[in-house]
């Protein structure tokens, strides 16, 4: 209610009343207007929320946006294809992979474009070459042989020249080592020699593929190989300078021994690879040595080499081997007993060889009378042991004496006896003298022994002894 109007002394009047009831409705209205403006156009304070990290790139944010890739078991659309070709060459190399590996299951030939631009990028090449595998649109010239060069494919190229083993194939394979690809040249190792002799003795007549062709002629399996380079060699002599050259740097090789082997076997080649190979140890070369030891036409070559290392013991062991051979047998056998190595004694005791036998006289007198005397004690050696005995032997004359009786070896220990000039064991050969058979072999003995021949008979022999003692 308003407070009464000055100089009245009473209140306001109804009418006055009202009004003002309206005017305060009105400003509490337009107060509330005005708060709830100011309250709608205040800047709101920002809620703090956890950061949630990283998204995955499996959220369904992300994945959503991308569209899979065709199903290559299925048809491949115009549109399919293109999209995969774009993907293929595209930025993401995890689908550029996977769109690859689609096109090379079910693209067509319009995607061998996009494939071939895959196989320049290191990432996707190994993809590509695979799917370009697939589609059969790899050359082997371009694609294959430079694929060797690539720790990645080179098992899977190796795999596709060993399915392609041609003459044709082996060209490109030798035109790629001389052209520096060293990793074409296990490969070409790899093909028969039918179909890489040809092209190997061909290239020896171009300069720019002579190196490579003499390299691989040293280590290509087959002696056929080796040996063709060996009668080529044998022809040409700076080609063989570099091929025994090349070998000898290498002689742990067992393609660079064999060929050394056949060279110090080739009377064309021995010395020249005699001199080449004078620091290197006979153990390096020992595996082709033997192989060619084999062969009865080198031996003779070899067993000179080797009698002039025999200081070696890889060296003595290979005299050994060549000891089966009876054409060399003397020369290896004078080789290892000239070293004091005693291996040769039984073969040769055994073989019963009179021209073998006299390697024996390398021994020292005191090993050789040692060695004698076991074989005369051996049924096996004992005829080689007859053999064996030579003047200056007559102390071994009561060893030979007892061997009389033995009827398979008497006429050899008499002959024995006489070679030795044993007097004393005139006596003991008296009893087997005859007019025909061993007793006429005994005969000849009893006569070289006592320079007297007294008849065909024992009495003869007897009285002529019994006269002789006495005087």
């Amino acid at each position: 209610e308003s407070p009464p109007l000055p100089g009245t002394g009473r209140g306001t009047p109804p009418a006055a009343r009202r009004g003002g009831w309206r005017i305060a409705a009105a400003a509490a209205a337009l107060l509330a207007i005005a708060i709830g403006l100011r309250y709608a156009t205040r800047p709101s304070v920002p809620q703090v929320v956890p950061d949630p990290g990283p998204v995955e790139p499996t959220q369904t944010a992300t994945t959503a946006a991308v569209e899979p890739l065709p199903d290559p078991a299925l048809p491949l659309t115009v549109a399919q294809e293109d999209r995969l070709i774009r993907a293929a060459v595209g930025a993401d190399p995890v689908a550029a992979v996977d769109a690859i590996e689609r096109l090379g299951t079910a693209g067509s030939r319009r995607c061998r474009a996009a494939l071939r631009r895959a196989l320049a990028v290191r990432v996707t090449r190994p993809a590509a070459f695979r799917a370009l595998r697939a589609c059969g649109d790899l050359d082997l010239a371009r694609d294959v042989i430079p694929a060797l060069a690539d720790p990645g494919l080179r098992r899977e190229a190796g795999e596709i020249l060993a399915g392609a083993r041609t003459a044709k194939t082996f060209e490109l394979l030798l035109a790629a080592v001389a052209a520096g690809n060293a990793d074409a040249a296990a490969p070409c190792r790899s093909f028969p020699a039918s179909a890489a002799l040809p092209a190997l003795l061909a290239a020896l007549d171009d300069p720019a593929r002579r190196a490579a062709a003499t390299a691989l002629l040293l280590t290509t399996d087959g002696d056929a190989v080796r040996g063709a380079l060996v009668q080529r060699c044998a022809e040409d002599p700076a080609l063989r300078d570099a091929a025994i050259g090349c070998a000898a740097a290498n002689p742990a090789d067992p393609g660079h021994a064999r060929f050394l082997a056949l060279a110090l076997a080739s009377p064309d080649l021995s010395p020249e690879a005699a001199e080449a190979v004078a620091g290197v140890p006979v153990r390096l070369l020992r595996p082709g040595l033997e192989a060619a030891l084999r062969d009865p036409a080198a031996r003779p070559a070899l067993v000179d080499f080797l009698a002039a290392r025999a200081s070696e013991p890889a060296a003595r062991d290979l005299l050994v081997v060549a000891l089966d051979g009876p054409e060399v047998r003397p020369g290896a056998a004078r080789a290892l007993l000239a070293q004091g190595d005693l291996r040769p004694v039984r073969i040769l005791l055994e073989a019963a060889d009179p021209e073998a036998l006299a390697a024996l006289e390398a021994l020292p007198e005191s090993a050789r009378r040692r060695e004698l005397e076991r074989g005369l004690r051996s049924p096996r050696l004992r005829q080689g042991a007859l053999l064996a005995v030579t003047s200056g032997d007559d102390a071994l004359w009561n060893q030979i004496v007892p061997l009389l009786r033995d009827a398979s070896v008497r006429t050899g220990a008499a002959e024995a006896l006489a070679r030795a000039g044993a007097g004393r064991a005139i006596p003991y050969l008296i009893p087997y003298v005859s007019a025909s058979g061993e007793g006429a072999r005994v005969r000849d003995a009893l006569v070289s022994l006592a320079g007297f021949d007294a008849g065909e008979k024992p009495e003869q022999w007897s009285r002529w002894w019994n006269t002789h003692r006495r005087d």
